[in-house]
């Protein structure tokens, strides 16, 4: 191994060991050493014992070195990083920060992507699709992977909205038409009508008014939360404000609001009362 080489990677090895926060010191040291950071970059990315919690650092080298990688723009990171998502759970946070430097290496990703895609497990076959989606490339394969993850779960519509195809408003319309709503109390059970929405009116479609009202009855469970949600949060607000102290007068201009929340100026709500007690 070279000087060189081993310099690299021994300031990379210093990832080993570090929690959530990556120094800016270190982190810009890295992108400085260029291509001689990858490969031991890669090294940490593909060890399975740094990713487990009891590792030190809980887990998070791989996650920096995934990080790196992808600011690096490190196309022979490509293939590691497909292994990586393969062996990881899609709500693992190594999962996800592998999916978003894979969007930032770009348009190269696609070929490799494409390949593992055609035998993968279709948890990894949907992390693939949303890289894909994301690439700024327009490809026949992409779209027919985005429209058989639509025929399989309407809740990825999203994915053909970033794509950004017009051709896909009809079956995305077809999803919609074909989707069963769900009747119960869940809010999030008919969660996959609001993408089907937006996406087709990202794409420049259009919902009939049969369809908007198919729309607004899916999702009635979920304007009674939201709704329910915005009223907690409007009296978790108003109880602050009344449990603020009534001796104001030192913390507030007369021309301020008043305290009590009633919108006025203080001169002209609570600065006598306050001031008399």
């Amino acid at each position: 191994m070279s000087e060189v080489a081993n310099d690299a990677r021994l300031c990379v090895r210093q990832l080993i060991g570090l929690k959530e926060n990556l120094p800016d010191t270190l982190r810009l040291d890295i992108l400085g050493l260029g291509h001689t950071a990858v490969q031991p970059l890669v090294e940490i990315l593909r060890d399975e014992k740094l990713a487990l919690k009891k590792a030190p650092g809980g887990g998070y080298a791989p996650i920096h070195a995934a990080q790196l990688l992808g600011e690096l723009r490190a196309e022979e990171a490509i293939e590691p990083m497909l292994h990586v998502l393969a062996d990881t759970d899609p709500l693992n946070i190594l999962h996800d920060q592998v999916i978003r430097s894979m969007l930032k290496i770009g348009p190269t990703v696609m070929e490799p992507a494409l390949r593992v895609a055609v035998n993968a497990a279709p948890d990894l076959q949907d992390s693939l699709a949303s890289i894909l989606a994301r690439i700024g490339l327009r490809d026949e394969r992409i779209l027919g992977m985005l429209l058989g993850q639509l025929r399989r779960n309407p809740d990825w519509a999203g994915n053909l909205a970033h794509y950004g195809d017009p051709c896909a408003v009809p079956r995305l319309l077809d999803a919609l038409d074909q989707y069963e709503i769900v009747e119960d109390e869940n809010p999030f059970s008919n969660h996959a009508l609001v993408e089907l929405r937006e996406a087709i009116e990202e794409l420049g479609g259009s919902l009939t008014a049969e369809q908007q009202q198919k729309c607004r009855h899916g999702m009635r469970q979920a304007e009674v939360f939201r709704r329910t949600l915005a009223a907690l949060a409007e009296a978790k607000r108003h109880d602050s404000q009344m449990a603020e102290p009534i001796h104001r007068h030192g913390q507030l201009g007369q021309n301020d609001p008043c305290w009590c929340g009633s919108g006025k100026k203080y001169k002209k709500c609570h600065l006598d009362a306050d001031k008399r007690s």
